[in-house]
């Protein structure tokens, strides 16, 4: 059986270091609230802020951000992470 380790953030799992710096990981199962929440044509999707929300964590956490304000522009989505959970 898999461990559960203690999370980073709601969205941001684990901290992955490299020797580039570090990393962030994240697993989801589909059955989390925000997919349940979040519909778009009947079909269960992330929310786009929650991609912004990651990036700002993993910013912040990776020691780059400090104390100041953190702006994330001109984003754009290749496709929509999709919520299906599994059988």
């Amino acid at each position: 059986a898999e461990v559960e380790t203690t999370r980073l953030h709601p969205l941001v799992h684990r901290a992955l270091p490299g020797l580039d710096g570090v990393g962030f990981e994240s697993g989801f199962e589909g059955d989390e609230p925000w997919f349940a929440e979040h519909r778009v044509q009947g079909r269960p999707l992330m929310p786009g802020v929650a991609f912004v929300e990651m990036a700002r964590f993993a910013f912040v956490a990776a020691g780059e951000g400090g104390f100041a304000p953190v702006s994330v522009t001109q984003v754009e989505w290749l496709r929509p992470l999709e919520g299906m959970p599994r059988m």
